[in-house]
This record gives structure tokens, sequence and C-alpha cells, in this order.
């Protein structure tokens, strides 16, 4: 399954100076509103914090001080009691000075008996993790103030403890934060407190999809009919959008890409273009890998350097219908860009049912008689045209032309240079 761009759209073929037109449908399949949501397949761990604003501020028993972690939703904390193993039954998160939709909402703690290997600002992945407890969490919206302390239920002695935040009050944070976190071996904050200043801890942020995308530029804007607007995803290569047209099952047959506004070297350049039948179960900003996908087209693009432009629009071989599809930015045009992005993107339906097709062309030995071979849909008028630029296709050869006796017609043909013919519907019907 091969792509093709504008000019190989015109499928051409030469024999002895004769040219073949190839038609192709137009029926644009997705809408502005359709279900669309933003991936990317590659994982990573984006674990970073500033230097006065490191983990061990969580457990130096000061508000004052606070743990930011840049990693956002799923960051978190490794925290290795220097006293030794203990059984965690209970904890606590003070808030820290400002941005309250920094706050964690909710909470995953786990326990291991494992030599911690795991480094400062990686997944916190290297040892085997038991899971205690996932809690929500309602921190106050006041600054520097602790949580009521929240009952784990938990019998089992550990040596190291890591709590994940995966989700944040938000909307529009930019890292997540605490100023305090203690953890009891009582319920209710009672017994003792496991963690104090002389603890190792580590920052976290385990491996998650890299899609993101500013408020204002969501995946959505790729259908409202507006290059001013844009898709913009901070995966880069191997992002994309996956989306489920309103219409229902359709046969994909090609589609139209245009620039954004600005930086060139952000334009996708490779891509893939996949099918589904399946219920769509990637969240937002996932893999896009939670369903079963068929490749229908790969290939590169040819968007112009030109912003608020379309790119020439591209063909492909499909037969198959699906209720969704998933558009796959494989490579883009800059190597030094931290993102990709488009204004515009438009399917097409195939539309082989009504197609027009010349699929061979053909002159006798003495060049007197020229022979077409093509197909269309029964019980319609065609007329032949020719053209000797692609442009100007005046000259009309034949009309109430009709599907029959195999599709084949002949006549005489011009002399002299390169003549490209066409076939439409009868204009005069």
């Amino acid at each position: 399954m091969k792509a093709s761009t504008q000019a190989r759209r015109l499928s051409l073929l030469f024999l002895m100076g004769l040219g073949v037109f190839r038609s192709a449908g137009q029926t644009p399949i997705i809408a502005a509103g359709d279900p669309v949501i933003a991936f990317d397949e590659d994982t990573a761990s984006n674990s970073s914090y500033p230097g006065g604003e490191s983990p061990n501020l969580a457990i130096d028993g000061s508000t004052a001080t606070k743990y930011l972690n840049f990693g956002r939703e799923n960051s978190g904390i490794i925290i290795t009691p220097a006293f030794g193993p203990s059984v965690l039954r209970s904890f606590a998160i003070t808030t820290a000075n400002d941005a309250p939709e920094r706050d964690p909402a909710s909470v995953i703690i786990y326990g291991t008996n494992e030599t911690i290997v795991s480094i400062d600002n990686s997944a916190g992945a290297g040892e085997s993790w038991t899971r205690l407890a996932e809690l929500p969490l309602a921190l106050s919206i006041d600054r520097f103030m602790a949580m009521t302390p929240v009952d784990v239920t938990n019998n089992e002695s550990f040596s190291s403890y890591k709590f994940v935040f995966p989700t944040m009050k938000g909307p529009g944070h930019n890292s997540m934060q605490i100023a305090e976190l203690q953890a009891w071996d009582e319920s209710n904050g009672q017994g003792q407190a496991i963690f104090g200043p002389a603890d190792s801890a580590l920052a976290i942020h385990e491996s998650t999809p890299e899609s993101s995308f500013p408020l204002a530029e969501g995946p959505d804007y790729l259908f409202d009919g507006l290059t001013s607007t844009k898709y913009l995803n901070f995966g880069r290569e191997n992002s994309g959008f996956i989306v489920s047209p309103s219409i229902g099952p359709s046969v994909a047959g090609s589609f139209i890409l245009s620039t954004a506004n600005d930086f060139e070297g952000r334009d996708p350049v490779g891509w893939k273009l996949f099918g589904t039948n399946a219920e769509i179960v990637t969240e937002s900003n996932g893999t896009g890998q939670d369903e079963p996908w068929t490749l229908i087209a790969e290939g590169r693009l040819e968007p112009p350097i030109e912003r608020f432009a379309a790119a020439p629009q591209v063909f492909f071989e499909n037969a198959a219908s699906y209720t969704s599809y998933k558009f796959l930015v494989t490579e883009v045009r800059g190597s030094l860009e931290n993102s990709t992005q488009y204004s515009e993107f438009q399917l097409f339906g195939a539309e082989t049912a009504g197609r027009i097709v010349i699929s061979a062309i053909s002159l006798d030995q003495q060049g007197n008689e020229a022979t077409i071979t093509w197909d269309a849909p029964s019980g319609g008028l065609y007329q032949l045209e020719s053209s000797v630029d692609l442009i100007d296709w005046g000259n009309l050869v034949a009309t109430g032309l009709q599907v029959e006796n195999d599709g084949v017609f002949s006549f005489q043909p011009p002399t002299g240079g390169k003549v490209f013919y066409r076939i439409v519907a009868d204009s005069g019907n």
C-alpha cells in the first residue's frame, strides 16, 4: 500500500505519446466535533526539579520548603527510612506555598524490601514493589495546611516506600508539589513517625506517554476549518491523533494536511494511517495502542514551506471500511524542534463505486486508431476529453459514451506531440 502525491494522483500512463487520467473521490469523512484524542506511542520518565525544591525537602519537617516535580502527573518520591523497616499504617501530606492546581489529587503507595537501585529523576522501576493503597486526596485549598491523616490497611513491614501521584488538582498546572509528607506505624497518625530529614529521598516520574499539548492547541482544532488554529503535540515523532467520524463506517482513500503558523521544522513529513472497528479505549494523551489497529497506508508528505498552506493531497489504495482512524507522525521536517504541529486535516472517501478509471490505452501498429479500456458506474453517459498540458481540457473527442462492450472505446487520435486523455461524466446530461 503506497501513498501518492498530487502529481501521482493523475496516475499518468504514457504509451506512444498518450496519457491516462484517473479520477478520485472527494467526500470528506471527518466533521467538526467528531470525537478525537491525542496520543504518543513513546513513553519516558520526565522527572526534574529546581535546585531548591528537591525531594528531601518533603521530609525535612519544615512547611517553608517544598518538593516540586515538573513531571506533573505520575511523579512522586521514593523514601528509605534511616532507622530501617517499618509498617506504614497512616500518612498525611501538607500543601506547599502556592498554586493549588499543583496539589496531588490522588496517590498510590508501594513498599519494598529490596535494595533501592533506582536513581534520582528516574522512573522508579528498578525494584519490585508491593502496592499498599490507591486513594483519592482532598488537600486543602489553604496553603501550608496538613491533611487529616489517612489510614492504610497494611500489616507488612517494608524498608522503603514509594508514593506516586497519578492526578493533580489542575487544570493549567506545570508541576506537582508538596511541602511535607509523613507516615506513621499506627492508624490516625499515631505511633512512631516513619520519615525524617536523615532519610534517603529520590524524585521519580513513572514512564508515561510523551503526548501533551497546550490548552488551546488540541487535536480538535484540526477539524474546525480554520488554518489560524492548530494541533501541537510535544511528543514530536510517533505522536498523532485518533478520530471516530460521526458519519460511521467509511472507506478512506486520501487526506489533506495543512501547515500551521510557525516553524516549518515542526511540519510532519513521515506518516502512517491506521483503521479499526473496535471501541476506542485509549485515554487522551495515551499511547494509542489499546485497540487492534490495521495499517492502511504509510509514506512521506511534501508540505509547503509556506504557512497556513495545504500540502498536496495524498492518495492511497484502500477498500476496507473503518469506524475510527489513527494518524501517526513518524518524522518531522526539523531535527531541533520540540514538537510537531499542523493546522487542518481531512480524510476523504475512496468512493470506489463511483470512480471513473482508465485502465489501459493503446495504439494500433499504424497509429491510426487508439483504444481506451475504462470503467465507471453503469447507467450514465460519459465523454472523452483530451489535453496537451493537463490544464486545458477544452478538446472534446467523443460524447454519449456508455459503459458497454467491456468498457472499450476506439477513436482516431490526433497526430504529433504528447496528448493526455480523461473520461468524465457527460456535461450535456
